[in-house]
């Protein structure tokens, strides 16, 4: 059995990371790709991302296995990157709030709300 990660955090950090995992999914790993490797990687994705979801409104946590963390870092990175290039600023308080969160780090709405006050300043 995959050891996994219980994710404690708010709906609006809850929010951020799927949507990066499941953005990431495309476009790392597009539908039409015929690549059978690309094509596990976009399900083990979509599938955290629903297990995810269901823990979270039955349990009130995430779930999330250890062997994705490469994967969602990755799909993390790329959000903050693209989040970055869209808002014309660094976000290196969010990226790092929501690197702690991928590892279980217990994270509030209000820590979010912190980080993005923090990177605005940084500008």
């Amino acid at each position: 059995m995959a050891k996994i990660i219980e994710i404690h955090c708010e709906e609006q950090v809850k929010e951020i990371f799927t949507t990066a995992i499941s953005r990431y999914a495309e476009l790392a790993y597009p539908k039409e790709s015929k690549s059978e490797c690309n094509q596990a990687a976009r399900e083990s994705l979509i599938t955290a991302v629903e297990q995810f979801e269901a823990s979270y409104q039955q349990n009130g946590f995430g779930i999330l296995s250890r062997r994705l963390r490469a994967m969602v870092k990755a799909a993390l990175e790329t959000y903050h990157l693209q989040q970055e290039e869209i808002a014309g600023h660094k976000m290196e308080a969010q990226r790092q709030l929501l690197f702690s969160v991928a590892k279980g780090t217990t994270t509030t709405d209000q820590e979010l709300i912190n980080a993005m006050t923090e990177d605005k300043k940084a500008t």
